[in-house]
């Protein structure tokens, strides 16, 4: 290779970013004997650099100066390698025109390739809402509907939730910003297969792309960033109004999106959310307009754009009430209180035994909340 390459996958959120993110570093010896290589800097510092090149660091709690210190690091390190080096970051996707520029003149002689993950919007869109929920928002569903879907949308912030919205979930945005700069050829698409593809399509795509489509990887059996189901979302939801996540992000994201959602509540089982049968006709007008203009401007396209277009929805799915019961939430509220003090007590017992004490209550308290959460798994399935 004449000159340092760098693929820098740029989402869009909750197309499938974590997943591939996740596999990329469990495999990254693999694929650094195939020519891929992943930044040194450890996920948090990468973050960073994102967070910072795009000035969204004061808004998730970070320094902006440390991220800036970690931006030019990373780029340092791929300039200097004269291999390919992969940048994954949805927080990429939300880059204006001028912050495009600027990373691209920080990575001087580098071969840069973007490639943008999408998905169709039926799935999308209710995967984002939830999204946002584990963020500290608090809108209800049929609220968020309004504001992303209607032309026109009516209330207080609605406009602006819009915009925030389809500038980072809209992939003809996407693509065009960083089109603009690099031009379409070096601006590739990776369609999200449909639900019910083999485990490991959406990597072989995005494999094809990245150029080691014969790496023998090792795909993981977990679901990653899996969704939390309709009870569990909206207890969240009634949670993020009594804590307060602006200026108190960092304890947000420990506490409440990677402990009490990404643990607790992903732990029960629950009703998935999918967009009620009456939005179908909006969502496949925009898949429509995204799969012709994606065609017509000439990016390449690993996947069949069609699977953008949603499916029609059962009728009778049960998504089309659109809201939960006070008894069930009830019942998700009570397991999560009570998980979260066994967490407490386990905490109590780490910090005893360090001080030279021991205790065994823990693990028996532990062991009989999982039991109660894989038979309450079996009646009522899985959320993924």
């Amino acid at each position: 290779m004449s000159a340092p390459r760098a693929v820098l996958h740029v989402g869009l959120p909750k197309t499938g970013t974590s997943f591939l993110q996740n596999l990329c570093r469990d495999n990254a010896d693999l694929l650094a004997e195939h020519g891929v290589r992943q930044p040194t800097l450890g996920k948090e510092e990468v973050f960073q650099a994102v967070l910072a090149v795009t000035g969204r660091s004061s808004s998730w709690g970070r320094d902006p100066d440390a991220g800036q210190r970690a931006w030019e690091r990373l780029a340092r390190e791929v300039v200097s390698h004269r291999t390919t080096t992969l940048i994954s970051s949805e927080t990429l996707c939300l880059a204006d025109l001028g912050q495009i520029e600027a990373i691209l003149d920080d990575l001087p002689g580098v071969d840069v390739e973007v490639v943008v993950t999408v998905r169709d919007p039926a799935r999308q869109i209710p995967a984002e809402w939830q999204e946002g929920i584990k963020h500290g928002r608090r809108h209800s569903f049929p609220k968020f509907l309004d504001s992303v879907l209607d032309e026109d949308p009516q209330g207080p912030g609605r406009a602006d939730a819009r915009e925030r919205f389809w500038n980072a979930q809209d992939p003809v945005r996407v693509l065009h910003r960083w089109s603009a700069v690099l031009g379409p050829e070096r601006v590739s698409v990776v369609v999200n297969p449909r639900s019910g593809a083999p485990r490991d399509e959406l990597w072989l795509r995005f494999a094809r792309v990245l150029g080691v489509a014969d790496a023998p990887v090792v795909i993981p059996d977990s679901e990653v960033n899996s969704s939390l189901g309709w009870a569990q979302t909206e207890v969240l939801r009634r949670v993020n109004r009594r804590f307060v996540r602006r200026g108190n992000e960092r304890a947000y994201g420990d506490l409440v999106k990677r402990l009490y959602a990404g643990t607790i509540l992903r732990g029960q089982a629950g009703t998935k959310v999918t967009l009620p049968p009456g939005r179908h006709d909006d969502v496949m007008a925009l898949a429509t307009a995204w799969v012709e203009t994606i065609e017509a401007a000439g990016h390449p396209v690993a996947g069949d754009l069609t699977e953008l277009l949603p499916l029609r929805p059962d009728a009778q799915a049960r998504a089309e009430r659109g809201s939960v019961s006070t008894d069930d939430m009830l019942e998700v509220a009570l397991d999560a209180s009570a998980e979260l003090l066994v967490e407490i007590e386990r905490l109590r017992a780490e910090l005893a035994v360090a001080r030279g004490g021991a205790s065994a209550a823990v693990p028996r308290q532990v062991g009989a909340m999982r039991r109660l959460r894989g038979e309450r798994g079996t009646r009522a399935g899985r959320v993924s």
